[in-house]
């Protein structure tokens, strides 16, 4: 990735404001599963409708300001990534923690994330 006189751009990507909704978001999916870990259901609801507003917003705010080619590449990776974490791997992970762990359950929650992982390569 190419390094824009007007914009940063890391071995991690493109730094913009946008992409740091996103990755709020991806980190808020991650908070998600820990609070499912400890039992609190309820934290963890909450810290995960938090990582969907930020897919909600990503977007949008993306849309508020110039960018490259390249920043909008990225940001449409980065988008879809957090997608397969935030809606696929957090979901299974909390609902597992909170008691499917039958072979029939767990066999669904497989289903769930291949189903998101199948979403991403798709649509990308």
């Amino acid at each position: 990735m190419k390094e824009t006189a007007d914009k940063k751009t890391l071995f991690i990507g493109v730094w913009n404001l946008a992409n740091c909704v996103t990755w709020l978001g991806i980190a808020a999916a991650v908070v998600a599963m820990y609070f499912a870990l400890l039992g609190d259901g309820r934290i963890a609801m909450l810290v995960f409708l938090a990582s969907g507003l930020c897919d909600l917003f990503d977007g949008r705010v993306a849309r508020m300001f110039e960018r490259t080619d390249v920043e909008k590449a990225f940001g449409i990776q980065l988008d879809s990534l957090c997608d397969v974490v935030s809606f696929g791997v957090a979901p299974a992970f909390s609902l597992y923690c909170m008691g499917v762990d039958s072979v029939l359950g767990i066999a669904i929650l497989c289903g769930f994330c291949i189903c998101a992982v199948s979403r991403l390569g798709f649509f990308n």
